[in-house]
């Protein structure tokens, strides 16, 4: 068998390298493997969690019965979807006040689930009851070690009726901790609407028909806005995701709640955030998220219920599709009571790869003859890609063909947009919700030089769209006053409950689609509940920044009229006249200076980020 080697390699050395492979695979397995942690550690390890102020679970209550500080609240991921759950000690009963007065259709909704490493090592089914007594009013068993479709979170809805009001107890046969039950919440319809946020990455509005574009590439979004009231000037506080989701989230800049590409990406937990403030009031909270970066990881899905991210691996391959398969079943399962569901789809982003028959929908046929993902070749870096290239040198050509296949993604977007305007129709929830559609900014085709969307603050990339349609709101309006993605939480809780509730430095829209001017944010700690700062109207500036290093930033400040960009590294102020130069291609700051120079100090006061003179 060695006589071939022996041509090529000395027989003492083969018969050292067979002793030493011996050798080392008889070390290899003779040292211990570190023994696994407990799954009590492994929970615990999990991120901490509250329980909500509407949850059934009432500990303390009896003599003898766990407090609030004895549970084990942890938010869980099972296949990608995260939730606050309780994790049950072995033997451990909770006790339960079920509703006193239950009316139809009330009803009882939770979530049940195993832990992947307790049915990994007790691959035995487990059985959950609720107990009154010696009466058994609801049990499930779920056996995840068999049953493939077991090992995502399973949805129990319990009729109010069929558990009369009573106290109760709910237990396990789990042999480990590791059994899962998520808060029990009650489930009624109320006269307030409930609230889709619908978010899709770098969609520009001047590519949507409802915006004047040429080509049908939204036909339900321009349905939707012809149904409600669509803004022509609303302005992103950022062109990086986290950044500018962070500003919708808060209501606040980004040098105010800190999440930055070059600095943190972590939403601070001092900061009141949307979902927040719609858990508060008793709404059922979830997210669906197709992004590849996870933003649980950066605490950015605090107040949601569910936050689902079990879509990142698709991310800019049939994304939409996905995100669509998930969501679904949980906007019909929750058709009867109020909800807040933020929905990201991420198709629009670069690379630019949808589905058939959506990708080649507007190339007419045409193809570059080279092949690059930023012109429709993503399948080179397989599903979990984050990075992808363009060709160094586009020529006219490439860059047509990349506009055709970045239509071709909206349309994708829209159509799977449809498919949950569709389902709100079947299930007659259409007029009882409210919908706000936009972007977390837009996208740039060498308009001013950059592709995409992160190293520019032209209007190509800061304007996003924003359509608000559902009961209240006037049809077919279309306002041109600038508005603020800061704004858009503020809007949403005022129309949905109360126009009282602060977020940030937001403030609600609802007065412009009555035609009014913006009132001044409303303070329960000020006098008379009129807050300190300056008293908004249409025309108060929309502030923006773009971090690209340390000392890389631009900075910008828009009005209506006029544009004022500030790049930090070396400073070069830029000054345009939006109304004469929409595309700002003529920079005025030189035949300007005092108009520069009065932009500037207004952005100074307002962003303390930018220290130096604007003389140039």
């Amino acid at each position: 068998m060695l006589s071939p080697l022996k041509r090529f390699v000395p027989p003492d050395c083969i018969r050292w390298s067979i002793f030493f492979s011996i050798l080392l695979i008889a070390l290899f397995t003779a040292c211990p493997k570190p023994p696994a942690p407990d799954i009590e550690t492994i929970l615990r390890a999990q991120p901490p969690a509250q329980l909500p102020a509407h949850s059934l679970l009432q500990p303390a209550v009896r003599p003898g019965s766990p407090s609030a500080a004895d549970l084990l609240l942890r938010r869980v991921n099972l296949l990608g979807q995260i939730r606050t759950a309780l994790a049950l000690a072995p033997a451990q009963t909770l006790p339960l006040v079920l509703p006193s007065e239950p009316q139809p259709p009330c009803s009882i909704r939770f979530a049940l689930g195993l832990l992947p490493q307790y049915w990994e090592r007790h691959p035995q089914p487990v059985n959950f009851q609720m107990v009154a007594g010696d009466k058994t009013l609801w049990e499930q068993t779920l056996a995840p070690a068999r049953d493939l479709e077991q090992r995502s979170w399973q949805e129990v809805t319990l009729a109010c009726e069929a558990v009369p009001g009573q106290s109760a107890e709910l237990k396990s046969d789990a042999r480990d901790y590791g059994a899962l039950v998520t808060p029990l919440q009650v489930s009624r319809p109320g006269p307030r609407p409930s609230v889709i946020f619908i978010l899709v990455d770098a969609m520009r509005p001047d590519h949507l028909g409802a915006y004047g574009y040429s080509r049908p590439t939204s036909p339900h979004l321009d349905t939707l806005a012809a149904s409600g009231v669509r803004f022509e000037n609303a302005i992103t506080a950022s062109v990086f995701t986290l950044t500018s989701v962070a500003s919708i989230f808060t209501g606040r800049y980004p040098w105010e709640h800190g999440v930055i590409f070059t600095r943190n990406l972590h939403l601070p937990t001092s900061l009141p955030v949307l979902a927040q403030e719609f858990q508060k009031q008793g709404y059922f909270t979830a997210a669906f998220s197709g992004t590849y970066f996870r933003f649980s990881l950066e605490g950015f899905d605090r107040g949601f219920q569910v936050f689902d991210e079990s879509c990142a691996q698709a991310f800019f391959r049939d994304s939409a599709d996905c995100l669509n398969r998930a969501a679904l079943p949980w906007l019909q399962a929750h058709a009867h009571q109020p909800f807040f569901l933020y929905l990201h789809y991420v198709d629009t982003h670069a690379p630019y790869y949808a589905p058939e028959p959506f990708r080649h929908r507007f190339t007419q046929g045409h193809r570059p003859d080279h092949d690059a993902a930023g012109l429709g070749d993503a399948a080179r870096f397989g599903d979990g890609r984050k990075w992808y290239q363009v060709p160094f040198r586009l020529t006219p050509a490439d860059l047509e063909y990349m506009k055709d296949l970045y239509d071709g993604e909206i349309a994708y977007a829209d159509a799977r947009i449809g498919e949950i305007l569709d389902l709100l129709r079947q299930s007659g929830q259409m007029n009882s919700t409210l919908i706000l559609v936009t972007a977390d900014h837009g996208e740039s085709f060498t308009e001013h030089g950059e592709l995409e969307h992160r190293k520019t603050l032209y209007d190509e990339a800061l304007k996003v769209p924003l359509i608000l349609a559902g009961p209240g709101l006037p049809a077919g309006k279309v306002i041109a006053d600038q508005v603020r993605t800061l704004d858009f939480g503020a809007t949403l809780l005022g129309l949905a409950f109360s126009d009282r509730i602060i977020l940030g430095e937001g403030r609600s829209l609802k007065p412009l689609g009555e035609g009014l001017p913006l009132a001044p944010v409303f303070d329960p700690e000020a006098p008379f509940g009129l807050s300190s700062r300056p008293k908004a109207d249409r025309r108060e500036p929309a502030l923006a920044a773009a971090y690209l290093g340390k000392e890389q930033r631009i900075y910008a400040l828009r009005t209506l009229e006029r544009k004022l960009i500030v790049r930090h590294a070396k400073p070069q102020v830029e000054l345009y006249d939006l109304r004469q130069d929409p595309g700002e291609q003529h920079d005025l700051s030189r035949l300007n200076p005092l108009e520069r120079e009065t932009l500037f100090r207004q952005l100074q006061s307002l962003c303390p980020e930018v220290r130096y003179s604007g003389e140039q």
